[in-house]
């Protein structure tokens, strides 16, 4: 079950353009911060920094992708196999097209349709297999 729930999540991720954790850590809203999580995961996906872009999961997400066996490389491998090979236009056209929080979660609707669930850890957000 967690296997399809990789290949899910890794695809509900398509849409984002960035990573890095800068914005996503630094005071506004709580929109404001989740927004620049799927921002900051998009630019280190188009800038192919498979480690920074591991850094915005959760633990427990980081600590599954190492587990799996069929990828190697752990986190970094899996998300450079996901999104290595897309293109410039499909990782800019990873945006969130809404945002909905809920306590301490928040799904986020991308503008191509899919969705991931983001978890408030601390002060900033983090991305979940949730």
């Amino acid at each position: 079950m967690k296997g399809l729930t990789v290949v899910a999540v890794t695809f509900a991720l398509f849409g984002f353009a960035g990573c890095g954790g800068s914005d996503s850590d630094s005071g506004g809203s709580d929109e404001d911060q989740v927004s620049a999580v799927v921002s900051d995961f998009s630019d280190n996906i188009a800038d192919g920094d498979y480690a920074a872009a591991c850094d915005m999961y959760d633990s427990e997400a980081v600590e599954f992708f190492e587990t799996q066996g069929q990828i190697p490389g752990g986190c970094e491998g899996l998300t450079e196999a996901t999104f290595g090979s897309l293109s410039e236009d499909q990782v800019a056209g990873i945006e969130a097209e809404s945002i909905d929080i809920e306590g301490d979660m928040a799904t986020v609707q991308l503008v191509n349709g899919d969705e991931f669930g983001l978890r408030k850890e601390g002060d900033g957000w983090v991305m979940t297999l949730d």
